[in-house]
């Protein structure tokens, strides 16, 4: 391997490794987001006058956005723990 080859494969590592520790903080933002759509959508619910199709909506909303988050979650420290098979992964996508 040339000493550029692996100037480049070093500068991606890093790139990757970046990315990954932005994408859990995006996550994170968005589990806040999904315990707020879960808290607005049990009081839409138990409200005395309710908007059950609201509230219904914004349970859903929340369980779909904990789920994108948790996956976001789990791929990124997987690309951080092992960067090999992450690029090999991009590489297939690519």
């Amino acid at each position: 391997m040339s000493n550029q080859a692996q100037r480049t494969a070093a500068v991606q590592r890093t790139q990757m490794g970046s990315g990954a520790f932005i994408a859990i903080f995006i996550s994170l933002v968005f589990l806040v987001v999904a315990a707020g759509f879960a808290i607005l959508g049990v009081l839409f619910i138990t409200n005395p006058m309710p908007v059950i199709v609201l509230g219904v909506l914004m349970l859903i909303g929340a369980v779909v956005l904990l789920a994108t988050s948790g996956a976001c979650i789990v791929a990124s420290v997987q690309a951080i723990a092992r960067p090999a098979k992450a690029k090999a992964r991009l590489d297939r996508m690519a």
